[in-house]
Order: structure tokens, then sequence, then C-alpha cells
């Protein structure tokens, strides 16, 4: 395989997905012949905020000294991303569920002119509606995370995985042929709006 470094975060509240999604991109990477390593780091508090993160390193394995040396974060939700927006470089790869944030929630106002300069602020956000393109009810009993698409968000502007390789690797996350179709068609989802809409 050629010579690659890239580093990727999965950061939320959710420790389970944290640990499905980084084991599934893992063995992506793996199946694509990366040399990678995963570091999941259980929850911890940031500002009384609950904060599961994984940490996917393809290359050489070496500390990550900074958040300036990450290439992508995938963010189960926006809040937890602006945590620590602020700290991560301008080139960095962003993409994050974007389904429930409240501004006034996260600080406690109600002042329209915050929220728009929230929005000029995080425009290399790829922000991500799953709740709007994710039919889970439509999936009956073999239901799946929403959070996948935002693996296929990240397959659309990152080039480090192919597409067809990936919907491949959910045969082995799937338990029957029900629950493969619908991490493909989750994981397009995600795709797809990114390609279409940002």
């Amino acid at each position: 395989m050629e010579n690659i470094n890239y580093n990727l975060i999965l950061n939320g509240a959710d420790f389970k997905e944290i640990n499905y999604l980084s084991k599934f991109l893992y063995y992506s990477l793996k199946n694509e012949n990366f040399n990678v390593s995963l570091l999941i780091k259980p929850t911890s508090n940031i500002s009384n905020y609950s904060m599961t993160y994984a940490v996917i390193k393809v290359g050489k394995f070496e500390s990550i000294s900074c958040l300036n040396n990450i290439d992508a974060v995938i963010s189960l939700d926006f809040q937890s991303l602006l945590n620590y927006y602020t700290f991560i470089g301008k080139n960095t790869l962003l993409i994050s569920d974007y389904s429930s944030f409240n501004v006034c929630d996260f600080w406690l106002t109600d002042n329209e002119s915050t929220m728009q300069k929230l929005k000029e602020k995080t425009e290399n956000i790829y922000k991500i509606p799953l709740k709007n393109i994710v039919d889970q009810d439509s999936m009956g009993k073999n239901r799946v995370s929403s959070y996948i698409a935002l693996i296929g968000a990240f397959i659309s502007k990152s080039s480090l995985l192919d597409l067809d390789s990936v919907l491949r690797q959910t045969a082995l996350f799937s338990e029957n042929d029900a629950l493969k179709k619908n991490m493909i068609q989750t994981i397009l989802k995600g795709y797809d709006y990114v390609a279409e809409n940002q």
C-alpha cells in the first residue's frame, strides 16, 4: 500500500456507537491493506458534557501532538464537535450530525445573531441532518444506526476509502441480508447527501 499518514477522530456522547463505527472503519481500512491502528477512549467529561472518542491512525503509529494534526473528524453530534472546534486545523475535514442542535441549549442564549455568526463560523463543517435523510421506521426489526450515514459522508469527501470496498465490508457487520441492505442504504444516504447538497 502507498505510504500514507492519516489521522481520523470519531467523537460523541454514545460509547456504543463510537465503538461500532470506529471498528467498522478500522476493518474497512485493514481490508484495503492499510497499516492502521485504533484507540478508543471511554467517556470523559468536557465542560460537563460526556464525550467518547476514537482515534484511527493510518500509517506509522505516532502520538498525535495536537488537534492541528488531525485530517478528519466525524462527530455524532454538533455540540461535541463545538467543544474543541476552535483548536482544529483549518484544513481538517469535519463531518457532523446536525439533527438536534439547539444554540439556546449550548450557549443559553436566544439571540438570532448568535446563530447567524455560528453558521458563518462553521461553514466548513459538513452538517448532515440524519433524522431527515435516514428513515429508520421503514427498516422494521432490522434497524441500523442512522450514524452509519456519517461514514458515507466521509467517503464522499475523503479519498481515503473506496465506496465499493466499504459496502462489501457490511457483510461482516450484518447478521442477515436485511441488515446488510439497510446498512448499505444508510451509507449511501450520507454519501449522496454530501455529494448533492454540500
